[in-house]
């Protein structure tokens, strides 16, 4: 499952002045689906983005780029959502060559639409290499430190930035269509990183001025880069078990017997990103995030298993994808769909279990 990163989008050639921009999408499914968004790029033809990417591909074979005037024109509205249609200039895609995909050198394509040419350049990196974890050896920052450090260095429940990304998305970036699934941009993704690694007072105006999918963005890195996923690599194998069973019953005691077993800075900054996620969700008749939306670009984070572990059982990527990315993405699911689960609630029954004999 190959990460694509293309970026330094640029073209020329026919156009009119505008306000332009590009969507990038991957075939998925039998259909495409958008997983980029370059800015928009004012009053010009000839935009240079310069804008870098990472894109999942699960098992795609087609990378489609449009180009798209924007429109301010409030009278041209899409009548199943009343927002403003903007105007597409071109189309073009081009397909995914499997031995490309081995490849780790950066190599540049070109495709054409209706007399405009798209530059851009891409990468492949396997998703093993992508979800590496590299524990940070700095004694301060946040990303590649473990969550339990963090939060006793904060004197909180739940990581500053995971509160604050929450914040922001919830407040202008929970009807954005595709949020968590669309990429933000590679360099402002980096650049938040480096604003919370450094503790920078400027943080909350930064983020307030950042497009929100690179806010998303760096969330999504942030468990990407603990130094184990936020479940633990010791609970792995249990939540693979636990997710298999067929007795309902068997399957929530199990579950929840899990949860109650993660440390507790693990436990409810969990459950504080569950009862986000599910809010997300309610707005998917706007922004088209379904529950297991979410558990697809969330579950492989959250949960996967060691380095020791993968290299004992699987051999390719293809493993990867159809024998653990699956049930993580169910494991995620179950949660998601489950009634609210409550920290104390969880802790009391851990003492009814315990003194139970």
């Amino acid at each position: 499952m190959p990460l694509l990163r293309p970026g330094h989008l640029c073209y020329g050639e026919r156009w009119l002045q505008g306000d332009l921009y590009c969507t990038l999408e991957v075939d998925s499914f039998g259909y495409f689906v958008s997983k980029a968004k370059t800015r928009v790029f004012r009053d010009t033809a000839e935009p240079k983005w310069d804008e870098e990417f990472e894109i999942e591909l699960e098992g795609s074979q087609s990378l489609r780029i449009l180009c798209y005037e924007k429109c301010y024109d409030k009278t041209k509205v899409n009548k199943d959502n009343n927002e403003i249609v903007d105007k597409i200039m071109g189309k073009g895609q081009i397909q995914l060559d499997p031995q490309t995909v081995e490849t780790k050198n950066w190599h540049t394509d070109v495709i054409e639409m209706n007399g405009i040419k798209v530059e851009f350049s891409m990468k492949f990196t396997s998703r093993d290499m992508s979800l590496k974890r590299t524990p940070s050896k700095k004694q301060t920052g946040v990303f590649g430190v473990k969550i339990s450090v963090v939060t006793k260095r904060e004197r909180s429940k739940v990581p500053y930035i995971v509160r604050q990304c929450v914040e922001e998305v919830e407040k202008r970036g929970i009807e954005e269509v595709g949020i968590y699934r669309i990429s933000g941009v590679a360099t402002d993704i980096q650049a938040l990183k480096a604003v919370f690694d450094a503790n920078n007072k400027d943080i909350l105006l930064m983020l307030s001025d950042m497009d929100i999918n690179a806010i998303a963005g760096t969330l999504k890195l942030y468990f990407r880069e603990l130094p184990e996923p936020l479940l633990t690599d010791r609970l792995y194998p249990a939540f693979m078990e636990g997710i298999a069973l067929s007795d309902p019953a068997a399957k929530e005691n199990c579950m929840m017997h899990l949860l109650r077993s993660l440390p507790d800075p693990n436990l409810i900054t969990f459950l504080f990103l569950l009862e986000h996620l599910k809010r997300v969700a309610e707005k998917e008749p706007i922004n088209k995030m379904s529950l297991h939306n979410l558990a697809t670009v969330f579950g492989p984070t959250l949960l996967r298993p060691s380095e020791v572990e993968s290299k004992a059982h699987l051999t390719s990527a293809a493993d990867i994808w159809s024998h653990d990315v699956m049930a993580q993405v169910q494991v995620l699911l179950y949660y998601l769909q489950h009634p609210p689960i409550s920290f104390a609630e969880l802790k009391r029954n851990t003492l009814y279990f315990s003194t139970d004999v």
